[in-house]
């Protein structure tokens, strides 16, 4: 072992598998190798159990197949009526608040004051109609009717409340539209223990009202009287994705939701008497199947009536189409080009393009309010209906 040994030669050990290798090697190059044909090499070990396994996945299969359901209302989706999101919970939880929040992310200006429908448009195929649900038990039963999406508003810190549990009972009912969680005032737990426990127990809560995955969503606190931009990106990123199973009843008979009404009696007559018989005049899209003229239509709590006319109008939130890329590359530069229909409330956000070098016309009407360049003024092209009343 001195320095001046000779150093030992390496001997490397080989291994079966090598030895297997080399052997079926030279098999193949001498054209002695057999074929192995074995059967029962790949088959099951358990008969029994390998045809449960089989069984259960084909049922669960089953289980997710449905008949398919078209769409009445439109052919295309930005053809149609928005889609309309009820914002339903009781009184402090937050439901204003939300509401506030979404306009503010997709228009970029304010509310003072979310009363009656508000129509968004979200991106340039689809727009939506927020709708507030009062604390009664009637609003409750009208928007279970005509939702096609339930943001279902829970105080955290509270729990489920009574109204709650009534108007998922109403949904049933009418016909279960899609229902996501809206758990608010995560900020007043002190612990983040305390706030893990609760959230376990609100996410079992709901699955066992609603259905085992039911989409939930956490607002932690409010910055200027809205939620955090960040929490509500991730509402309105699953808005634009969901997509909506048209309810049997809803797909084959025509239903308004009104947007706004005006009284259009003539002023001498009500001068000459104020009970006199009033004609009024409701604006709203048309949803389910085609409204024809004649048709006795009912007013929930008023009674049956006939329509005396029927008109087709300019849409009040109009979508983006091939005709007005001109106007998308005007505004690119300015921001989104947006538009809200808003009856019963204004928008508060001062306007100010003078910086920009554009000159802005608006146009403010009891029904709807946008903004167009002067230079390129944006038509109204697609349907909006009134019907005109009288009994």
């Amino acid at each position: 072992h001195g320095p001046t040994a000779e150093p030992r030669p390496q001997i490397h050990q080989i291994g079966p598998r090598r030895l297997r290798e080399e052997k079926t090697l030279k098999s193949k190059k001498d054209g002695t190798l057999k074929e192995r044909h074995n059967p029962r090499a790949f088959s099951v070990a358990n008969v029994v159990r390998t045809q449960r396994s089989v069984q259960r996945n084909l049922d669960r299969a089953q289980k997710k197949e449905y008949v398919p359901l078209n769409d009445r209302r439109a052919a295309k989706i930005e053809e149609g009526p928005p889609s309309l999101v009820a914002v339903v919970g009781p009184p402090g939880v937050g439901k204003s608040t939300l509401i506030r929040s979404l306009v503010k992310l997709y228009t970029n200006h304010n509310l003072s004051n979310p009363v009656g429908p508000i129509t968004v448009a979200t991106s340039k195929t689809k727009r939506i109609t927020l709708l507030e649900c009062p604390n009664t038990t009637t609003a409750m039963l009208d928007v279970a009717k005509i939702a096609d999406l339930v943001l279902l508003c829970v105080d955290a810190k509270f729990g489920f409340e009574m109204e709650t549990f009534e108007f998922l009972n109403m949904m049933q009912t009418h016909g279960f539209p899609k229902v996501m969680g809206i758990f608010t005032h995560l900020d007043q737990f002190r612990t983040q223990k305390n706030l893990r426990k609760t959230k376990k127990l609100l996410k079992h809560r709901f699955w066992t009202e609603i259905y085992d995955g039911a989409k939930m969503f956490y607002f932690s606190g409010c910055v200027n009287g809205k939620y955090l931009k960040h929490e509500v990106k991730q509402l309105t990123l699953l808005l634009s994705r969901v997509k909506y199973r048209p309810l049997v009843w809803r797909n084959t008979h025509p239903y308004v939701v009104v947007d706004r009404y005006e009284d259009i009696t003539h002023p001498s007559r009500v001068e000459e008497d104020e009970k006199c018989e009033r004609s009024v005049a409701f604006y709203g899209y048309v949803r389910g199947t085609n409204l024809k003229g004649g048709m006795k239509v009912h007013l929930i709590g008023v009674g049956d009536y006939e329509m005396a006319e029927i008109s087709a109008l300019g849409d009040p939130c109009p979508m983006f189409d091939k005709e007005k890329e001109a106007l998308v590359r005007l505004m690119g530069s300015v921001g989104t080009f947006c538009f809200v229909h808003t009856p019963y409330c204004w928008l508060t956000e001062r306007l100010d393009y003078a910086s920009l070098g554009l000159r802005l016309s608006i146009k403010r009407t009891p029904s709807c309010m946008h903004l167009c360049p002067t230079s390129a003024l944006y038509p109204l092209t697609k349907t909006l209906y009134i019907l005109t009343l009288e009994k």
